[in-house]
């Protein structure tokens, strides 16, 4: 969640800020035990 908010709050879209987000946090924790749990919902 802090590398979500961190990208978002420097102007990218949600969609972008949660991909990159992600994958930070993919490289950063490979086991999918850390990451897999989040998920983007957005009706808009």
């Amino acid at each position: 969640m802090t590398e979500f908010f961190k990208r978002l709050t420097t102007g990218q879209s949600k969609r972008a800020a949660f991909l990159t987000a992600v994958q930070a946090v993919r490289e950063k924790y490979p086991n999918p035990k850390y990451w897999a749990a989040f998920v983007m919902v957005d009706g808009m």
